[in-house]
């Protein structure tokens, strides 16, 4: 059998070597301002030259295949399809599909593995490419880092996962490489797009530009869900833009592949602030509490969504009754926090606790999730030990929303939903139905949207048409650290999968191991949240000085005259399908946008650079393509270009810009 590379479209492959290459082109000229233009979109003179760049997408395949002796038997090929059989039995198929406009896409597909427990590819592309996407991480940055992100499971996960046996929220040394897989999609700067199925046992890495995927079911949360475990598929789509922009090229990518969010959620929830208890009280919230930090905010005149009841208001976790000591008249605190406008949310979770009325009924025990031996799985999450309520099982579905009707029947105006990963779910779990553990996610999801759009979640998985918000994993009240630089790669990480509504986390972060929020923080916190599509308080402002709640003040009320645009913006995003918050290379492609995190564009119309370092009063900006007004100093600036733009503190916003049409 011939050695030499095989080719279908502009996909070429080695078997000798392992390797297997895609090329495309960009058509490409510089401007006098070394600025790079795609003439995809770009009105070029005839005299000024152009250059074609070839950018490349590299997979060392079939990296579980070590045996060099071990090579191609026999190919087929035709225009669509290329089939290998190797002389092992394992087949590699790849599918050739050129039917759509703006990109060709190539499914990978390893079949017939009988003689390994996994299959990996790894991928790489040019050394200057950036990628997007893929999973939440602890240290969320944009584009993701070439740091290690360690190789595991590609499922949901608590990425600040609690040890159980030490101290409460004590994070681990490695939290900032935590991974959770919830989309399985990766967007390349080069304009290459990745793609892999649920069905697939996923396991990813990424390392140095790398990208590792390995099916496999041995030794993983996968287990139960395949009914042989010794030869997992590993299947994946490639999808390589034709002559199109970046935003074009995932606009049709990610529109052929996910539905989008067609309605608003509740808009009060981005016209005013939600305030938590959770940072300020925690656990240890009383009714007295409630209504006292409710009389605060009112007393204060601060704007007020709602009020978050967050954390051990039951008598015990699981059981869906107040705590009479903590919360004597639930009635008619709700009716005396109504009366001043103020709805009252509640923290709810899947967990019931073993010591609950309900953890201790048997008549309630096939409404949890099950282990492998089909006993009701007992899990540990950072309030002891629990069962999981199954939101794929019907049944249990009903149960759980009949104890939250009851909740809004005393009052409670809506939920927040927390938990709901894979990481709180049994060994070797066993679902009602389901194809993967990310199928109890969904569920998850869909039951909490069931309860209207004033609700909030902190997982999803092919949810994005749900108006509702999905909330930032905790962060922690520091600059760096799982802190203040990761909101805007968070948000931004959010909408290219999809999920448009992110709630951020509470302004200050959640002050965990006694580690409060600095002044400055705080106020650069509630500056960089300023353009975002919801803020949520629990340390108030007047915790501090007169001078810091001067600021929260102006903040708000700058916050409140920009609220039209935020909502067309919203508006927009329903009719587009677009994303509200955007990355700069939405607007440009420029090396400076392809690469920047820390800005973020709204509606086209508007770029924001808030302020993200300790001690900073001034901070480089990139403008994009054309002209733009610094609506605080209001100087007029042409794009493309770089700017050094002054930031005071104690300011009303931060710095950012409008488009001059």
């Amino acid at each position: 059998m011939s050695t030499a590379p095989l080719h279908i479209g502009n996909l070429q492959i080695d078997f000798t070597k392992r390797l297997l290459s895609i090329d495309r082109f960009d058509v490409v000229i510089n401007d006098n301002d070394n600025s790079t233009i795609n003439i995809a979109t770009a009105t070029i003179p005839a005299t000024i030259k152009q250059e074609e760049f070839k950018r490349t997408l590299t997979i060392n395949i079939g990296c579980a295949i070590i045996d060099q002796t071990i090579q191609l038997n026999e190919y087929t090929i035709n225009d669509n399809l290329l089939r290998i059989k190797i002389n092992d039995g394992t087949e590699l198929l790849i599918k050739y599909d050129r039917k759509e406009e703006l990109y060709e896409k190539y499914e990978i597909e390893w079949t017939n593995i009988k003689c390994y427990h996994y299959m990996k590819d790894v991928i790489k592309a040019d050394a200057n490419s950036q990628w997007y996407g893929g999973p939440q991480i602890a240290q969320q940055t944009w584009p993701l880092a070439k740091t290690l992100q360690q190789f595991s499971p590609y499922l949901s996960s608590d990425i600040l996962k609690v040890n159980y046996y030490t101290q409460f929220y004590h994070f681990h040394n490695n939290a900032k490489n935590n991974i959770s897989g919830m989309e399985r999609y990766w967007l390349c700067s080069s304009k290459f797009a990745i793609f892999v199925p649920d069905n697939i046992p996923l396991w990813t890495s990424y390392n140095y530009d790398k990208l590792s995927l390995q099916a496999q079911i041995d030794n993983s949360p996968y287990i139960g869900f395949f009914a042989n475990t010794v030869a997992p598929s590993l299947s994946y789509s490639i999808f390589v833009a034709k002559c199109c922009t970046l935003r074009e090229f995932h606009i049709a990518v990610h529109g052929n592949l996910y539905d989008s969010c067609k309605t608003i959620p509740d808009e009060a929830m981005i016209r005013k602030p939600i305030w938590s208890t959770w940072a300020r009280y925690s656990e240890k919230v009383t009714q007295h509490d409630v209504l006292e930090f409710a009389q605060e905010i009112l007393n204060n005149h601060a704007p007020i969504c709602q009020l978050e009841l967050d954390d051990n208001w039951a008598t015990h976790y699981g059981d869906f009754d107040f705590n009479k000591v903590k919360f004597p008249d639930v009635e008619g605190m709700c009716k005396q926090l109504e009366q001043s406008n103020i709805r009252l949310t509640l923290w709810v979770h899947p967990f019931v606790s073993l010591i609950s009325e309900n953890g201790k009924n048997p008549t309630l025990r096939h409404l949890f999730v099950r282990d492998s031996n089909g006993q009701p799985g007992i899990v540990e999450w950072w309030q002891g030990q629990a069962y999981v309520i199954d939101f794929t099982n019907p049944e249990a579905v009903q149960w759980f929303c009949e104890q939250l009707e009851g909740m809004k029947k005393v009052g409670i105006f809506s939920f927040k939903f927390d938990a709901g990963e894979v990481t709180y779910l049994p060994e070797d779990v066993h679902l009602y139905s389901g194809a993967s553990p990310n199928d109890f996610c969904e569920a998850y999801v869909r039951t909490a949207a069931s309860f209207g759009s004033s609700v909030e979640v902190r997982v999803f998985r092919h949810t994005q048409s749900l108006p509702i918000f999905y909330r930032t994993m905790d962060r922690l009240s520091t600059w760096n650290n799982i802190g203040l630089n990761t909101l805007i790669p968070v948000v931004l990480n959010f909408g290219l999968h999809g999920y448009y509504y992110n709630l951020p986390d509470m302004i200050g972060g959640n002050g965990y191991g006694g580690e409060k929020c600095s002044k400055e923080l705080y106020i650069r916190w509630m500056q960089a949240n300023e353009f975002l599509l919801s803020m949520q308080f629990s340390y108030p402002p007047w915790q501090y000085d007169d001078e810091l709640c001067d600021i929260f003040h102006r903040i708000m009320q700058k916050r409140n005259e920009m609220m039209n645009f935020l909502i067309e913006a919203c508006r927009k995003s329903c009719k587009s399908g677009q994303p509200v918050i955007r990355p700069l290379w939405w607007l440009s492609e420029d090396p400076e946008a392809l690469y920047s995190g820390d800005q973020f564009v709204i509606d086209d119309t508007m770029i924001v650079a808030p302020i993200l370092t300790e001690g900073a009063t001034s901070r480089n900006v990139f403008l994009p393509n054309g002209i733009w007004e610094h609506e605080l100093t209001h100087n007029i600036y042409t794009g493309p270009s770089k700017l050094t733009i002054e930031a005071p503190l104690f300011h009303h916003a931060p710095p950012y810009f409008t488009s001059v049409e």
